[in-house]
C-alpha cells in the first residue's frame, strides 16, 4: 500500500475503491509517451499508436461462449480458444488479439498464463492480455521473454 500512499489517494477499504485526484491523473498523463508502436511475434509492426488512431481487439475474458452446434451458451474449452486464435489470425482486419475468454478445463489459477500460452503458441499478432491474480504476472512477463529475448524489447 505503500505506493497508493505514496500518492496521497482516498481509499475506501470496506467497498474497495481508490479515489484518484485529479493531479495525480494529470502527473501520470503526462509522463506516457505520446505514441508508442505493437510488433507482431515476427516483429512486423501491427499497430502505431499515434495521432489517436484507433485499432480494434476482439474480445474480453468471457467465462460463457455460445457453442454453434447447441444454441446453447456455455463454458470455454482449451479446443474453443484454440480455434478463436486460428481465426482471428486469418482476419486481414483485426491487427491483435487478446486473451478474449477462459478456458474451463484447467485449473483457474493457472487460467491468466495458459490463455496467453495458447495465444503464442498459436498465434502470431500481438496479444492484449491481462490477469487475474498477480501471481500470475511473473509467468506471463517470462513467457513473453521467450518471445521478444530481452526486458528492453517488453517496453
Amino acid at each position: 500500500m505503500d505506493i497508493i500512499d505514496d500518492f496521497g489517494l482516498e481509499i475506501n477499504y470496506e467497498n474497495s475503491h481508490v479515489k484518484f485526484k485529479s493531479d495525480v491523473i494529470e502527473k501520470t498523463l503526462k509522463s506516457v509517451p505520446s505514441a508508442f508502436k505493437l510488433y507482431d511475434s515476427n516483429e512486423k509492426e501491427t499497430h502505431n499508436f499515434i495521432n489517436n488512431e484507433i485499432h480494434f481487439t476482439p474480445g474480453s475474458s468471457a467465462i460463457n461462449i455460445l457453442d454453434f452446434d447447441t444454441k446453447n451458451f456455455t463454458k470455454p474449452t482449451t479446443s474453443d480458444y484454440v480455434n478463436y486464435v486460428k481465426v482471428v489470425e486469418q482476419l486481414p482486419h483485426i491487427a491483435s488479439q487478446s486473451t478474449a475468454f477462459i478456458p474451463a478445463d484447467v485449473p483457474e489459477k493457472m487460467s491468466d498464463s495458459y490463455r496467453l500460452f495458447l495465444s503464442l503458441l498459436f498465434g502470431e499478432k500481438p496479444v492484449v492480455t491481462g490477469l487475474f491474480t498477480k501471481e500470475s504476472f511473473e509467468v506471463m512477463k517470462n513467457m513473453l521473454l521467450v518471445i521478444r529475448g530481452k526486458n528492453k524489447e517488453l517496453n
